[in-house]
């Protein structure tokens, strides 16, 4: 169903045709024209609140944690261009490093304005034609005709309102932004469980790392006094070959220790997107001052359902569903 408005030009006078708008009808033609202005606005929505540690997350851009000091240039050693970070650095600089993260943002924003497509109204149709042209000869009694006639037709579909389609189609949107938005809650949560993570675990490495230098250095020390008990008569030489084989062993724990500790950095780096080869160096504890209370299974289950992004976008997806089912059924009336 369309609504049609003509203008006739006859004889260089501009006419109203019977479909069209006559001058008594100038204050309605003037309402309506608001009406369809205010119907063009984007609809306001604002998606339903997430997680409240997905609310306080850092979003790109906005990184609140100082990014590292670049390392200067010059004549210095490789020691001395060691980039140490904290963890809220190393957040902070994953979530700016990590293209995937801004592609994620795009994808909101790009629901987002699927949204505000979905609350236009469609475009009116305009159609002009020229009737009664004496094209070469003119008017006479055996090929008859009138006055040069020009109309020109505005169309505008009114099915959107009346069968509720536009409606629909923003409810669908609406949830397109719901599931889009979650799903960019979801991909930040592992980012930053990832880093967090991987920052552990390159704690973790260092601290196994001193400790099989400490381990070694005291069978060094035993090493000696073991020499010297052996020189002085004190203990026969096995004593010192046990030791010198436990020796060995420290030895091979430090490689492999050193060997873990490059391995979890390597990780750490792939997060935080340096592709340069100046030596990273984390600073933390380890120490947790008050351990947490295992939880219950269902208590566990219960916070995983409030929590996590991933569900919560898999449940508005059904949500999404739903209204696109219901968009299909307004689209297939009518007229």
């Amino acid at each position: 169903m369309k609504i049609l408005a003509g203008i006739r030009v006859e004889r260089g006078v501009f006419q109203a045709d019977e479909r069209g708008i006559g001058p008594s009808r100038l204050g309605r033609c003037l309402l309506c024209a608001v009406w369809l202005l205010g119907g063009c606005a984007a609809p306001g929505y604002r998606p339903p609140g997430l997680p409240v540690f997905m609310q306080d997350a850092v979003q790109p851009g906005t990184a609140s944690a100082a990014p590292p000091a670049p390392v200067p240039s010059g004549d210095i050693g490789i020691a001395d261009a060691v980039r140490e970070l904290t963890l809220n650095q190393a957040i902070g600089r994953a979530l700016e490093a990590d293209p995937q993260i801004k592609a994620g943002l795009e994808s909101v924003r790009q629901a987002e304005a699927d949204l505000v497509t979905a609350g236009l109204l469609p475009n009116p149709e305009l159609t002009a034609d020229v009737l009664m042209i004496p094209w070469a000869q003119p008017w006479r009694e055996t090929r008859q005709g009138g006055p040069t006639q020009t109309d020109a037709l505005v169309s505008f579909p009114i099915d959107w309102f009346l069968f509720g389609k536009r409606a629909a189609a923003i409810v669908t949107a609406q949830k397109g932004v719901d599931v889009t938005t979650a799903q960019f809650s979801d991909l930040l949560r592992r980012r930053i469980a990832g880093t967090i993570a991987a920052f552990y675990d390159v704690l973790e490495a260092q601290a196994l790392l001193d400790l099989a230098r400490v381990d070694l250095d005291n069978l060094s020390q035993l090493e000696r006094i073991t020499a010297n008990r052996v020189e002085l008569g004190g203990a026969g030489t096995i004593e010192l070959d046990r030791v010198r084989v436990f020796i060995f062993g420290s030895r091979r724990e430090v490689r492999s220790r050193e060997t873990a500790l490059a391995t979890a950095i390597a990780r750490l780096r792939t997060f935080l997107g340096y592709s340069d080869d100046v030596p990273l160096k984390v600073k933390g504890e380890l120490d947790v001052a008050a351990p947490a209370a295992p939880l219950a299974v269902d208590a566990a289950f219960a916070l995983a359902e409030e929590n996590r992004p991933d569900l919560i976008a898999l449940q508005r997806r059904i949500a999404m569903a739903a209204a696109n089912v219901e968009l299909e059924e307004r689209r297939a009336y009518t007229v």
